[in-house]
């Protein structure tokens, strides 16, 4: 996940200098697969996607740049010529206005598990939560709403039969985790529970686009 902040004073890297001026909200690009009925996101675009997205929680759990959750509303995309086969790459980042003087809140690692779970479905599902939700006249109006709406389309017979066993892991785990016992950034438990049950899983879904090279 790359950083990009507006503010001189805070370490980040500014991706508008060499990426293409107009990023892609994530939340549009769904938007637009699913109104075309085509998907614009590749299963090796969907996997290696999610697996950046899920690391960069744990690298990022206790900075400025994740004091609310990630979703698809706030990711955002650039593309990267890959000059190995000539097809650019799809580069997530999050932009921020920071001021040395922010103090931001902690997150709580429960609700960033909730969009966590949320994000992995409409990145293999190439559609936004929101235009599912309508579509299903799903309530996801709090927290706990959007939690249980995803446990729903997580258990859902187009989720189910169509997405790799270990990335349905990852996604149940993130709810899983929801549902336990109250969760901590500081905690070690946490930290292991995270990367052998949300991150390897992911890491094992990659592992085929890396064993084909493309």
């Amino acid at each position: 996940m790359t950083l990009s902040t507006s503010s001189t004073n805070f370490p980040g890297v500014r991706v508008n200098d060499y990426y293409r001026p107009k990023p892609l909200i994530l939340q549009t690009l769904l938007s637009q697969s699913h109104e075309n009925r085509r998907p614009l996101l590749v299963p090796k675009q969907q996997t290696v996607l999610a697996l950046d997205i899920a690391s960069s929680i744990l690298q990022f759990r206790q900075t400025r740049w994740l004091s609310s959750p990630w979703s698809s509303r706030t990711i955002q995309l650039v593309e990267l010529a890959n000059t190995n086969n000539n097809k650019p790459s799809l580069v997530p980042f999050i932009e921020e206005h920071l001021q040395p003087e922010d103090q931001k809140p902690e997150l709580d690692p429960c609700d960033a598990l909730v969009e966590l779970a949320i994000l992995l479905l409409e990145i293999w599902h190439n559609e936004a939560f929101e235009a599912w939700a309508s579509s299903t006249a799903t309530d996801i109006s709090t927290v706990g709403y959007r939690r249980l709406a995803a446990s729903k389309w997580l258990k859902s017979p187009e989720t189910e039969s169509n997405v790799p066993l270990q990335y349905l892991k990852a996604i149940e785990q993130c709810l899983t985790l929801w549902v336990g016992r109250s969760q901590s950034w500081n905690d070690d438990e946490f930290w292991r529970y995270y990367c052998e049950n949300i991150i390897l899983p992911l890491v094992e879904t990659c592992k085929a686009w890396i064993r084909q090279r493309c």
